[in-house]
Parts: structure tokens; sequence; C-alpha cells
């Protein structure tokens, strides 16, 4: 079934629980590495890769939990039509550039 063949895109309070409760754990991830970030004392220089990496990729999820119209689990329906996949490909890059950095430098 196709994301739009919905009737109506009714959502229960149970979804709409859930979708909340994701959207504030992503929220929270990004302040928390947004936070590392600044105030690294003492972290090696590769953590700061990996923060970056973690707060593109959390774009990426919060972009595409913006499309959820019913249903959590719509996200990994077929078609998969993820949206901000340059977000998701920086990410991988940065996180690659980190992992180089931690075991070859």
């Amino acid at each position: 079934m196709s994301k739009d063949s919905y009737e109506f895109a009714y959502m229960s309070d149970r979804e709409r629980q859930k979708l909340v409760i994701t959207k504030t754990l992503v929220f929270i991830s990004v302040i928390y590495s947004l936070w590392q970030l600044v105030v690294s004392d003492g972290t090696p220089p590769h953590s700061d890769y990996f923060n970056a990496a973690w707060i593109l990729g959390a774009v990426f999820v919060y972009i595409n939990l913006m499309t959820v119209r019913s249903e959590l689990i719509e996200i990994f329906e077929h078609p998969v039509e993820f949206r901000g996949k340059e977000f998701a490909w920086a990410s991988s890059a940065i996180f690659c550039a980190g992992l180089y950095f931690q075991f070859f430098s």
C-alpha cells in the first residue's frame, strides 16, 4: 500500500506519544553532542568528528520523523523514500574521517 493512499491521517494517542518521545530523544542527543563538541576538555580530537557525525545523523533522522503522518513504522514501509540524504552521507564521511584519525594518527 502506498503511503499516499491513506484515506485519512488519523494518529492515535499511543502513536503520537511514540513520535513525541522519539523526537524528544533525538533532540536531546543533538543537544548533548553539541555540548560535547563545544566543551570537549581533555577528550581526544577524533571525538569531535564522532560528535559532528552524530549531529548530522540525528538531523537526518529528525527530518524523516517530520514526514510521519499516522504511524512511526511508516518510515520503513516500501517504497522507502528518505529525505535529507545529504546529511546521512555527510555524517558517514565525517564518521569515517573520525575512525581514520582514531586509528592512524
